[in-house]
């Protein structure tokens, strides 16, 4: 079941290895996960990935920048570990949809988007590594280097 109508949106296709995005890249979109597998993660200080949260079903990535307030950044790294089929999702097509919901609505995302914000700057600066996050899925090493590599090179 889709989240939205399929012919409204951009239609992209990433093969494994592929990077959607990188933290502290100017952020315009957001991203429906229409199948695949994405790995969301962060790097420490010392190279250390630090995985946020995977998505292989139906759900989105890179909203937290939707609700910033100024000129928005992802906050973390986005990789596809198989192949992935996603739409794009412009920060003004949701802003549209938002403005009919109300400024309420609008300030309860906004909060909610800080807060886990903050919550992966804490797992990165203290490398936490928990993987209740990733439904209990856990990346194996070739994955961490194709996460590692993906991010060096591109």
């Amino acid at each position: 079941m889709s989240l939205v109508d399929e012919n409204e949106f951009k239609s992209i296709s990433l093969e494994r290895g592929d990077v959607l995005f990188k933290q502290g890249q100017e952020c315009k979109k957001a991203y429906l996960l229409q199948h695949g597998h994405i790995a969301c993660f962060i790097l420490s200080e010392d190279k250390r990935v630090i995985p946020l949260f995977t998505r292989t079903e139906a759900g989105i990535i890179g909203e937290n920048s939707l609700f910033q307030l100024g000129e928005a950044k992802y906050t973390f790294h986005a990789v596809a570990l198989k192949n992935s089929k996603l739409l794009e999702v412009s920060h003004i097509d949701v802003q549209n949809y938002l403005d009919e919901a109300g400024q309420w609505i609008q300030n309860i995302l906004r909060d909610i988007s800080s807060r886990l914000e903050k919550t992966s700057q804490a797992l990165g600066e203290h490398k936490i590594i928990d993987n209740r996050l990733n439904a209990g899925e856990s990346l194996e090493v070739e994955d961490i280097k194709l996460l590692l590599n993906a991010i060096s090179y591109n």
